[in-house]
């Protein structure tokens, strides 16, 4: 249909911006960023590296064998009218004729240089996706290699839900469980809670953050510099992602290309070059000869 793409196979500017998004709920997978106006690009390569590392990793695992993943998600009841139920229900079958069996799909999250990819659920007894992020960057970093080019952060996801305070404090609380109140264990453990908000204004930081450090036993405590644990809390527009991680300052905050041993400060320094360059190339007029430049590599 031509929407999104221009010639030449670029994406056009602004396709991802959506009018209304619904949220993605009782989901786990990775929570991806890359580059603006490249998600399709983004989506196809890390689509390509998660089939790779899980034939890698998990040979024995069928798609055929994973039950018809049809939403389940807990979106808020509330009277409709007949017409709303028709179309509620006629939605419903284009989801299910929609959803294929797979280890994991794409999921658009409505702002620019994101996107969720959602594991099966069957998975969640099978898959570590805290592991399986920390390995795929493992790897990136001893080959110096990342096999992406428009991908920057693969944020592991343990689950997600709207976007309100009931909502995140529920799902939250037997992740906090697991790691912070385990019964038993007396050993405080230095944690940090990361924050992060795009295209919703409802939410106030200080607030979310101040609910959630309450639910964490008072044998732990807070050490923003060298935690031992992060509590990774990511809102996009009306989705929370929520997962609990260690070593995340080992694994640069899950940026694949920091990694993989990307200079950014040559790259910086390149693109500033080539600005400098094309506005001298403007500025000139046809009597001035062009001085010769290296050319750039």
């Amino acid at each position: 249909d031509g929407m999104g793409k221009k010639r030449g196979g670029e994406e056009k500017k602004g396709y991802w911006k959506q009018t209304r998004q619904s949220p993605i709920e009782n989901k786990f997978g990775v929570f991806v960023t890359c580059d603006r106006d490249r998600e399709r690009r983004s989506m196809t390569e890390i689509t390509n590296l998660f089939t790779e590392y899980f034939e890698t990793l998990f040979p024995n695992l069928s798609v055929g064998d994973l039950k018809p993943d049809v939403e389940d998600e807990e979106t808020e009841k509330k009277e409709l009218s007949i017409e709303e139920e028709l179309a509620a229900e006629v939605e419903t079958l284009k989801k299910k004729r929609k959803v294929e069996n797979a280890f994991f799909t794409t999921r658009d999250t409505g702002v620019q240089g994101t996107f969720f990819m959602a594991f099966h659920r069957d998975l969640r007894d099978k898959v570590d996706i805290v592991e399986f992020v920390k390995r795929i960057l493992s790897d990136a970093e001893a080959n110096k290699e990342s096999k992406t080019r428009y991908t920057s952060r693969l944020i592991p996801v343990q689950t997600t839900c709207i976007a309100k305070p009931e909502h995140i404090m529920k799902a939250i609380q037997p992740l906090i469980d697991n790691v912070f109140n385990i019964p038993g264990d007396n050993k405080g453990k230095k944690y940090a809670i990361i924050f992060k908000k795009r295209h919703n204004t409802d939410l106030k930081q200080k607030d979310v953050i101040e609910e959630i450090a309450q639910k964490v036993h008072l044998k732990n405590f807070v050490d923003l510099k060298n935690p031992d644990w992060v509590i990774h809390v990511e809102i996009v527009k009306t989705t929370c992602c929520i997962s609990i991680a260690s070593d995340v300052t080992r694994f640069k905050k899950f940026n694949i290309r920091e990694m993989s041993g990307f200079d950014f400060e040559s790259a910086k320094k390149l693109k500033e070059a080539k600005k400098g360059k094309d506005k001298a190339e403007v500025s000139e007029t046809p009597s001035e000869t062009p001085s010769e430049t290296p050319s750039e590599t």
